[in-house]
């Protein structure tokens, strides 16, 4: 198992947590007759005498990936688990794409609604269950518990997107200021004070009656805000198909916070649109809006009416506990493990463990 970042304790929803990803492999490999070993970035030298692996698994693509399974030409069995959309519209990958075996794709366009081939799976991303804290999450979350979230209606917890020209998230967040919203961005001053391509000024582009709390939404702002909006501007809300790497419409896999969100109960509102229908959410778990970023005032104006709705007829409680229900059981990372445990079992014929 070969992974693209080497990093750990950055977040509950970090796909590339090489402590946790290793964690799963001593637990579920044995159990599935598997032998899996973790090889980071630093260590990928090791990968030169192919005859020792009996198969690869990359966690998340890079060139070197691209290159590495190319150079297979189908002679060793090579596994990926990666946000497929951008690779799959990428001249340079053709050739390497149709060389994996199983294509574990987090992008629900390419999986799901284009389905790129008869060997790809969608897979989206998670959250990881049992969660270690470190220190500064700890204290973080103890920062973060004494903050008065009662005098915001909304909490949103992301970055700026500072690489897009249009900066849909300032622009809705100051009109929904301007709506009388009381708002709160849960993140640090450095993920929106940033340089913009634009103007080249570096400000937050937020206006001053938006509060940035400092730091990012920990499990006690999404538990106890009275309502957190998700944005995850996905791939499919535009009828075209952008072009590579056009910093405007450049997500297109679910994000972290839907994952963070489930994990700890929040009260949701977020876009209703295929790939969270796919997660399994329905009216039962948390609120929807309908429209997109097209129309930045129509949008505002339906949050606008959602959280108003949320406050007088809405009762929270049941559908946090139905949230977190719902993500436990289906939306941690060691039941997308536990999958992929089982399609390579199933691929190499072996014997569960007794």
């Amino acid at each position: 198992m070969v992974l693209r970042k080497a990093q750990h304790g950055v977040s509950i929803a970090d796909e590339h947590d090489s402590e946790r990803i290793a964690a799963y492999c001593r637990e579920l490999g044995p159990a599935h007759g598997l032998a899996l070993e973790v090889v980071l970035p630093a260590e990928r030298a090791r990968l030169a005498d192919v005859r020792r692996w009996d198969g690869f698994l990359f966690v998340g693509a890079d060139d070197f990936v691209r290159t590495f399974i190319e150079q297979q030409e189908g002679r060793v069995p090579v596994f990926l688990w990666a946000k497929g959309y951008d690779l799959t519209i990428d001249a340079r990958w053709p050739r390497a794409l149709a060389a994996v075996r199983l294509f574990f794709n987090s992008s629900y366009l390419s999986a799901v609604e284009d389905r790129h081939n008869d060997r790809t799976q969608y897979l989206p991303t998670a959250f990881h269950g049992e969660w270690p804290w470190t220190l500064s999450g700890w204290l973080g979350n103890l920062r973060n518990g004494v903050v008065d979230l009662d005098v915001f209606d909304l909490v949103f917890s992301g970055s700026d997107r500072h690489v897009r020209s249009d900066r849909y998230r300032q622009r809705l967040l100051n009109v929904l200021a301007r709506r009388g919203m009381k708002v709160c961005v849960a993140a640090p001053p450095s993920a929106w004070n940033r340089p913009h391509r634009e103007t080249g000024s570096v400000d937050t582009g937020l206006d001053r009656a938006v509060h940035l709390l400092g730091n990012w939404g920990s499990e006690s702002i999404f538990r106890r805000a009275r309502c957190i909006l998700d944005l995850p501007w996905l791939d499919n809300v535009f009828h075209d198909h952008p072009a590579h790497h056009d910093p405007n419409r450049s997500i297109f896999a679910l994000g972290w916070n839907i994952f963070r969100a489930g994990a700890w109960g929040a009260r949701l509102l977020t876009y209703d649109c295929p790939a969270n229908r796919d997660l399994g959410l329905s009216d039962e778990h948390c609120l929807f809006y309908h429209s997109d970023i097209s129309d930045v005032d129509a949008l505002a104006d339906e949050i606008v009416a959602q959280v108003g709705v949320s406050r007088g007829v809405v009762d929270w409680s049941p559908k946090q506990a139905a949230l977190r229900g719902l993500f436990h059981e289906r939306h941690t990372y060691r039941v997308r493990w536990a999958h992929i445990c089982r399609e390579l079992q199933r691929h190499y014929g072996r014997e569960a463990a007794a």
